[in-house]
């Protein structure tokens, strides 16, 4: 798992002491530290020298002192030193946001700030709703879930810490409310300059688990079915075409139509480039008989004209 992820996790009330942040995180605290925010917390105890010792810190007049209840030992203690810093919720939900490029501004359902709406993923995904949930304890987990399911009102996605901290309540709840969710760790890579980033197979993973079909993956079923598998086609309106629907159908149109916009024929298959906005009436006949493959990343159709 990732530092950021374990740190949280291994931090039930998300805040502790900056030096226990720091051995959590290790080399990453630098570039991890902007998700951390002072408070004015004053921790009653720092870590000792061993796993099973601990400094009780006693403020007086001069500052802070820590003290060693097993081994007697005592040191004095900067404010700083002792000042709690808490997870900074609100950052670090804007970074994921911006990650899956989900286009809106994240806001908390609670007043913990654990349970968080980041956003609607694209048309291409259905525009389903992302939450997060920070908590660790199962029945929490369980309650950020139907807190998101009463927001969303449709199948929607949960990022968690952990799956294992998920129990078979919320495995149950799940099902009912049609929530999918997913572990942090699944979707997002971060790097050595501490930036938070979509991983690579990311949007095919979300995907899979929406039970959503591709436009790169219908893609080429369409490419097959215009080869002569089959003359089933689908049908796209001009209505669907301003919208910018990632919808994928096959060409009826002539080949006397296609030549203008024509990038290479083979097979039997033409590929064309598809203009920025349906062809006229004049040229192309009735606008709702339109039938064309529309890919979002390089604009270009594969289709051929279709005999009865």
């Amino acid at each position: 798992m990732t530092k950021l992820w374990r740190a949280i996790e291994e931090s039930p009330l998300l805040m502790d002491v900056k030096d226990v942040w720091r051995e959590r995180l290790g080399k990453d605290f630098e570039p991890l530290s902007r998700f951390l925010e002072a408070t004015h917390i004053v921790a009653t105890r720092l870590p000792g020298r061993t796993p099973w010792s601990s400094f009780k810190v006693v403020e007086n007049d001069d500052g802070f002192m820590a003290f060693c209840e097993s081994t007697c030992e005592s040191k004095e203690v900067l404010r700083a030193d002792v000042i709690c810093h808490q997870l900074n919720s609100r950052q670090l939900a804007a970074e994921l946001n911006a990650a899956l490029n989900l286009g809106r501004k994240p806001e908390w359902l609670d007043n913990s700030r654990r349970v968080w709406f980041l956003g609607n993923l694209s048309l291409e995904l259905q525009s389903r709703p992302v939450y997060m949930t920070l908590h660790i304890a199962s029945d929490l987990i369980t309650e950020a879930l139907h807190a998101a399911a009463a927001h969303a009102r449709s199948t929607f996605l949960l990022l968690d810490l952990n799956s294992k901290r998920r129990d078979q309540k919320f495995d149950a709840s799940a099902k009912i409310v049609d929530c999918k969710p997913v572990e942090l760790e699944q979707l997002f890579n971060v790097t050595s300059d501490g930036c938070l980033l979509a991983k690579s197979k990311s949007r095919e993973l979300i995907a899979s688990i929406l039970g959503v079909t591709l436009e790169s993956r219908l893609s080429g079923f369409v490419a097959r079915i215009a080869a002569g598998l089959t003359t089933t086609s689908l049908k796209i309106s001009s209505s669907d075409w301003k919208l910018g629907h990632r919808s994928v159908v096959m060409t009826t149109a002539t080949s006397t139509w296609l030549p203008p916009h024509t990038v290479s024929s083979d097979h039997g298959l033409q590929r064309f480039r598809l203009p920025a906005s349906l062809p006229s009436h004049e040229n192309r006949g009735n606008p709702d008989d339109s039938r064309y493959h529309y890919s979002q990343d390089c604009r270009v159709g594969v289709g051929r004209p279709q005999h009865a």
